[in-house]
């Protein structure tokens, strides 16, 4: 087991060694000019690279402003080239500026199909449908027509503008990515494997918290490489421990010719690439944080908010009945209140006035699961949203709602709750529990399936969710295939790219303050021992009921 964990720290270490150690010189294509990229080595001064390139002090500060005060080891250096051919960059024709892209399709209902699942399909929002087809209603007939719309059909013109009016629609021969991913390498040297007794000891140490993170963003960067368009991409240890640190490269300009970053993984970094990437022009992709929303870059928001999320749940449950109830409940905490007054918004825009569907709040401090009980409508279900954190907390409610020991219970839990080892497995199959979260896995599923292979053999472990492997993969795929195909600041049209990601898909609309955030969530319940893709499940019932029966004459 020892030799494992040793394994697995030599390549971590082995790899930021061949990174830090870096020279090779790269070619950088920016706003029409070619550059060789030069990175700085021990004694080398503006002087030095004038001569070795045979040009003038003036030219490289000219294309390098913050080399005016000398220059640093490890500093990457433009040196003028020449002006790229127009062959090589795509620029927006003047014509074609002003004109909005919509492209359309007619969509065929099918036996057991219903309004959310097409929405899944297309990558789009039941409102959405709705706004298209005003005519439609959720009850949906075999051979219906429903209209779908394509790219930046959603997206008002104006609120756009303002963040892509650079570099939008711009190709580029490569890209330039950083990760801030925190990988806490200054700990490194505090490892003390021959205290380990099992794996999950290593569970304590912050290196390894988003080590499969990182494993995961070199596969799919392998992966996205067979399109043959260079990316040049950066992983850097940006954690709470190294704030300043951070702060130095941002004042040193070294993100400066980035065209994508993802990270850092936490709020207060956050705020500070948002910062310096709205100045430059820059995407920044926020992998983690749902309630973090003050970014006025081009931040593209990967987990989904809580509204979105009731948004997603109230779809679901409409889909399901005609009369049902709702209720809210929270330990009364800052954080549970905040949840519970976005997640009561969302429920409220995705609910038809034209269905039977109430909503209550419970203060479980307060009233107990007494509240709760009172609180029940016996004529129907019971959807029961719970948002407060810790074990013993949570051990107590479950314990207590299983005592009910009423039918007509469904419980909507957060995806943190599985990890409680304590909690009787049978006690939330008992109530029907639902989990909404960005990330699932179907471990049946064929791509899922060659990834885990794939890293297996690559790392020596397991990769699992919970440590943030698929969706290592899944974001760093995502973004880099959407810098190739569509180039730098791209927009909404990113949506239409069918991608074979493992744990989530992407949908990003614009948020009114500007930055882009990914409306999709994973409804997944837990049903005989398994996590089943709730959705799928309604779906599939839903097309057995309406498939007529042949009967043989």
């Amino acid at each position: 087991m020892n030799k494992k964990i040793n394994y697995l720290i030599l390549i971590f270490l082995l790899f930021f060694a061949k990174l830090h150690a870096q020279t090779q010189k790269d070619t950088l294509i920016e706003n029409g000019k070619v550059f060789l990229v030069h990175k700085v080595i021990k004694g080398e001064t503006l002087y030095g690279l004038s001569k070795t390139y045979n040009i003038t002090i003036e030219d490289i500060i000219k294309h390098n402003p913050h080399t005016e005060n000398g220059i640093k080891i490890d500093e990457e250096i433009k040196i003028y080239i020449k002006d790229a051919t127009t062959s090589t960059i795509k620029q927006p024709k003047k014509e074609e500026k002003d004109k909005t892209i919509v492209s359309e399709q007619i969509h065929i209902v099918e036996a057991g199909e219903t309004l959310y699942g097409i929405a899944r399909k297309y990558k789009v929002s039941v409102n959405q449908l709705f706004e298209w087809n005003p005519d439609v209603s959720e009850n949906l007939s075999i051979g219906q027509e429903i209209l779908i719309y394509g790219k930046n059909a959603t997206i008002p013109k104006e609120s756009t503008q303002s963040i892509q009016e650079i570099k939008k629609g711009i190709k580029k021969s490569s890209y330039k990515v950083y990760a801030l991913i925190p990988l806490y390498l200054n700990n490194i040297h505090r490892i003390d494997t021959s205290k380990f007794k099992s794996l999950s000891d290593y569970d304590a140490i912050k290196s390894f918290h988003f080590i499969q993170f990182y494993e995961g963003l070199l596969i799919a960067a392998e992966d996205a490489s067979k399109k043959e368009i260079p990316i040049k991409l950066h992983v850097e240890d940006i954690n709470e421990q190294n704030i300043h640190a951070f702060k130095e490269m941002i004042q040193q300009n070294k993100f400066a010719d980035a065209d994508l970053i993802i990270g850092p993984f936490f709020g207060d970094l956050f705020s500070i690439i948002c910062d310096y990437a709205k100045d430059k022009d820059i995407i920044v992709v926020n992998p983690f944080s749902v309630s973090f929303d003050d970014c006025n870059a081009a931040m593209y928001k990967v987990s989904t908010s809580y509204q979105n999320q009731a948004k997603q749940a109230g779809n679901y449950i409409t889909q399901l009945h005609d009369k049902a109830q709702i209720i809210l409940v929270n330990n009364q905490s800052t954080n549970d209140i905040s949840i519970t007054s976005a997640y009561k918004t969302g429920l409220l825009q995705s609910i038809s006035d034209k269905k039977q569907i109430s909503i209550k709040e419970i203060n479980y401090q307060k009233e107990g699961i007494g509240g709760i009980q009172n609180a029940l409508n016996p004529d129907c279900e019971n959807y029961i949203f719970a948002f407060f954190p810790g074990e013993i907390n949570i051990t107590n409610f479950i314990q207590r709602m299983y005592g009910l020991k009423r039918e007509n219970i469904t419980l909507f839990a957060p995806s943190s709750w599985i990890e409680y080892d304590n909690i009787e497995t049978e006690y939330f199959m008992a109530l029907k529990t639902h989990y909404i979260d960005p990330f699932f896995v179907d471990y049946a599923d064929v791509d899922v399936n060659e990834f885990t292979h794939k890293f297996r053999d690559k790392f020596d472990t397991e990769p699992t969710i919970e440590k943030f492997a698929f969706q290592g993969y899944d974001i760093t795929y995502y973004f880099l295939n959407a810098l190739m195909e569509y180039g730098c600041n791209f927009g909404t049209e990113a949506n239409q790219m069918q991608l074979p990601l493992l744990s989530t898909q992407f949908f990003f609309e614009q948020n009114p303050k500007g930055f882009f955030e990914n409306t999709f969530v994973h409804i997944y319940k837990l049903e005989d021992y398994h996590f089943i893709d709730a959705i799928k499940d309604l779906e599939n019932i839903e097309k057995e009921q309406t498939t007529p029966t042949i009967s043989p004459q």
